[in-house]
């Protein structure tokens, strides 16, 4: 089952109309694209002890900026499906139906598609499912911040798993998004892992013990609502599972020594800037 919402924004709020004045800031167009599928995984019954073969469920729903004022958002569009759904390059519904199609259960458990009016909530078997969820954490005049989330769980397994990725998308020109190697020098890179492992050492008692020896994976980060940039870990990535998600945060100042040109310029470090 899939279905698409669009909503017209400015900078401050949603507007559920057909008025596109967005006298705060450039005009922005949101469309929400989403689809589900539920599969008997067959066999599984006699696996799992139960009366019927278990069923799972995969689901997307993502929000796309498909119009931010003179801004060319097929970047931050492939950039979201890429991490989303591991593809890019084609029509937001066709990949997610591809993602849907090519569910990794379906393949490896020769799934078979159910009836989208099952009832899962009144099943009394285990339950598996992958969930993809793609929405903004942060919009200013200046900056799109978005995350992905994932959640899934494997039918008899003690526990699911939940992560993000985010995308810092820099509203300014054309629009650009932000990566660590452009904010950071090669030599910045390979400084700011001792120095996020002192920073998570010294929030210890609010994030518990932690291992931190190189940079998130996938170079993972966030602009916060408050300006700070923050370094996003995954659970297993650097602490056990029972601490989730770990984001070690940083004023931008805190990290200038580190910082290429263009981030000082960003993030108005100029009258700091000793180099």
């Amino acid at each position: 089952m899939a279905s698409v919402a669009v909503c017209l924004v400015g900078l401050t709020a949603c507007k559920g109309n057909d008025d596109t004045a967005t006298p705060n800031g450039p005009e922005f167009k949101l469309v929400t694209y989403s689809g589900h599928a539920n599969y008997t995984l067959k066999g599984t019954a006699k696996l799992f002890d139960q009366q019927k073969d278990v069923v799972y469920t995969d689901s997307v729903s993502l929000i796309i900026p498909e119009k931010i004022g003179d801004c060319d958002v097929s970047v931050l569009r492939d950039s979201i499906l890429s991490k989303a759904l591991s593809m890019h390059g084609k029509p937001v519904r066709e990949c997610i139906d591809a993602w849907l199609d090519s569910s990794a259960v379906r393949q490896s458990w020769l799934a078979e598609r159910i009836s989208d009016s099952i009832a899962l909530a009144d099943s009394d078997m285990q339950q598996g499912f992958d969930i993809v969820s793609g929405f903004i954490v942060n919009l200013t005049p200046d900056m799109l911040v978005y995350c992905v989330k994932f959640d899934s769980y494997a039918p008899g397994a003690a526990h699911g798993l939940s992560g993000t990725r985010h995308l810092n998308y820099t509203l300014e020109g054309k629009g650009s998004l932000l990566t660590l190697d452009k904010l950071f020098t090669p030599q910045g890179l390979k400084e700011l892992p001792v120095r996020i492992a002192e920073q998570a050492e010294a929030m210890s008692d609010l994030i518990g013990a932690t291992t931190v020896t190189a940079l998130p994976e996938d170079g993972d980060f966030y602009i916060s609502s408050e300006g700070e940039i923050v370094f996003s870990y995954q659970p297993y990535e650097i602490a056990s599972y029972a601490q989730g998600i770990i984001d070690i945060p940083f004023y931008p100042y805190e990290l200038l020594e580190y910082m290429t040109p263009y981030a000082v310029e960003l993030f108005n470090l100029q009258d700091l800037d000793q180099k």
